[in-house]
């Protein structure tokens, strides 16, 4: 499967710098001509689509459905790939909330793994729900070709999960109405989706969403039973509420 990622158009608050998060902020002149510029390109491309998924959030869905009309594909909607909550953080600017939450902004707590602004979700848990999406994408087996329109913080993983690790996870950035192609795939130890036993394992060990090698999944480990290069069996407890 080739899963294409498109970040939603840009929002009066991505243009003021704000954190948008959990959010239902609608998209911008700017973002509704940065989108259709975009719909027209993949419109073109040699290699269509036979689906197209959307994050929920507004931003997402007005994207989808510009995409909607060049492509004529229905869209559908799934909570896995949603932007990342960021608690108290949202709706405010990052000076903002440096001036309201000084003790927050000096541990740098939207950065740390494990943590997150009161409210919010950490980094692990995003992770986590954005690793069971794709699974479940990976899972259905079908040689496809695959649009979703999601979110910054939720490229930054599917990148970091299949192409490029956590090594400068928090320098890049999927520009607004940019795109991401990644490949997803099951059944072979080398693939793509073998990242999961790979890479993230040893380097966020404890986390997230594990696979055996035929790609089942293993839902959310332990934290308390699970340590780095434990073997990937299951049972392990489900996540609070990932579907």
């Amino acid at each position: 499967m080739q899963l294409v990622v498109m970040r939603h158009g840009q929002t009066p608050a991505n243009a003021e710098g704000r954190y948008q998060g959990a959010l239902d902020i609608g998209l911008s002149d700017t973002g509704v001509a940065q989108i259709r510029s975009q719909a027209r390109a993949l419109a073109l491309a040699q290699a269509p689509f036979q689906r197209l998924l959307s994050s929920p959030l507004l931003r997402a869905r007005q994207s989808a459905a510009l995409v909607a009309d060049e492509l004529g594909l229905p869209v559908t909607l799934v909570p896995a790939f949603r932007e990342r909550h960021v608690g108290v953080f949202e709706g405010l600017t990052q000076q903002e909330a440096r001036e309201r939450y000084p003790a927050l902004w000096a541990r740098n707590i939207t950065r740390r793994w494990a943590e997150a602004p009161p409210g919010g979700e950490s980094l692990d848990e995003v992770i986590a729900r954005v690793g069971l999406g794709l699974a479940e994408l990976a899972q259905s087996g079908r040689q496809e070709r695959v649009l979703l329109v999601a979110h910054g913080v939720v490229a930054k993983v599917i990148r970091a999960l299949t192409v490029a690790g956590f090594d400068g996870f928090f320098e890049w950035q999927l520009a607004n109405g940019a795109v991401l192609e990644v490949s997803l795939a099951c059944g072979d130890a080398g693939g793509p989706l073998s990242f999961f036993a790979r890479r993230v394992l040893p380097v966020r060990g404890y986390l997230a969403v594990l696979f055996l090698s035929s790609c089942a999944p293993v839902s959310w480990p332990d934290r308390g039973r699970y340590r780095p290069g434990a073997p990937c069996v299951p049972p392990y407890p489900a996540g609070p509420g990932w579907h």
